[in-house]
């Protein structure tokens, strides 16, 4: 079965308007505090569109629409995390954003994720089995929580 056109647009409207925090996004990673950038793109109210509160097509659309825009494969994971978190936040759900970071031999390696109830959402589930979580962020906190479970 097709899917209806007014879907599509429906998507297209949503990815616009996704694209246009990845613009904004990009420019403040390199300068501000992840701590304020999560406080930029938490919305102010949730969204009552049936298609706006579909969580798979929030996830699939920030990470395509993420990776058609990065110009810094270095900050693709966290620009695409506060993109899929705003717009999970505005779908009734409460996500938690995780900075992360681990040592595979000399190296440092930071990530960023999304989990929803515990499970990550912008990620499987193996590629932050070995981060060590140093920040965490849910909706309408002040700041940063400890980061541990």
């Amino acid at each position: 079965m097709k899917p209806r056109p007014e879907l599509r647009w429906r998507s297209w409207w949503l990815a616009a308007r996704m694209a246009a925090w990845v613009a904004v996004l990009r420019l403040g990673v390199r300068g501000v505090s992840v701590t304020r950038l999560v406080h930029f793109v938490e919305p102010r109210k949730t969204t009552t569109v049936a298609h706006e509160r579909d969580i798979s097509r929030i996830v699939a659309l920030s990470q395509r629409v993420t990776a058609a825009l990065a110009d810094r494969p270095e900050t693709l994971c966290l620009v695409r995390s506060l993109v899929a978190y705003r717009y999970l936040i505005r779908a009734g759900v409460r996500p938690e954003l995780r900075v992360g970071f681990e040592r595979p031999g000399s190296a440092l390696r930071g990530h960023a994720w999304v989990e929803l109830d515990g499970a990550p959402v912008t990620d499987d589930h193996g590629a932050v089995a070995g981060m060590t979580t140093t920040l965490a962020f849910r909706p309408g906190g002040s700041g940063p929580t400890d980061g541990l479970h």
